[in-house]
């Protein structure tokens, strides 16, 4: 992979206290480790703020903004608006998004930019599966998950 560059990963997060680690735990388990993770807590009402906060201090890797609650779009912007703030070069080239209530493969980054990458494109997208259970997955978009590893949704 010709492009090292560091990988912003935007997370919106709001009352979902209960599945916050499982989230955190498999971006900061990536493959491709020069990602930074931005947490946007959007004015929670549970531990999700000290969850945030805790990731922040135990890895450098991780960001902890809050923000009064003013919606998903509004958090994701606020995250962008974070990733734009940091100088050139050092910004890296790319924005991920995950919801704070779903969790990705190890691969999932550097697959993205490895299909990134080969096609010369400049965004992509990849296919999800939605969990009931650890026995019972669905998956909603098989065409997209043949050159990329889906991130699995709750």
């Amino acid at each position: 992979m010709k492009d090292k560059s560091p990988v912003n990963i935007v997370v919106p997060v709001y009352n979902v206290a209960d599945l916050l680690s499982r989230c955190v735990d498999s971006l900061l388990a990536q493959t491709y480790e020069d990602v930074r993770i931005v947490l946007v807590d959007d004015g929670s009402t549970d531990d999700c703020p000290a969850i945030c906060d805790r990731y922040a201090e135990q890895d450098p890797r991780v960001t902890s903004l809050h923000r009064t609650n003013g919606g998903l779009s509004a958090a994701r912007n606020t995250g962008i608006d974070h990733v734009f703030s940091i100088e050139e070069p050092s910004r890296g080239r790319y924005i991920a998004f995950v919801d704070s209530d779903d969790w990705c493969e190890p691969g999932y980054i550097e697959s993205m930019l490895e299909t990134l990458e080969a096609s010369g494109a400049d965004a992509a997208q990849c296919g999800h599966f939605v969990s009931y259970a650890p026995d019972n997955e669905d998956d909603k978009d098989p065409a997209h998950t043949r050159d990329a590893r889906p991130c699995a949704s709750s």
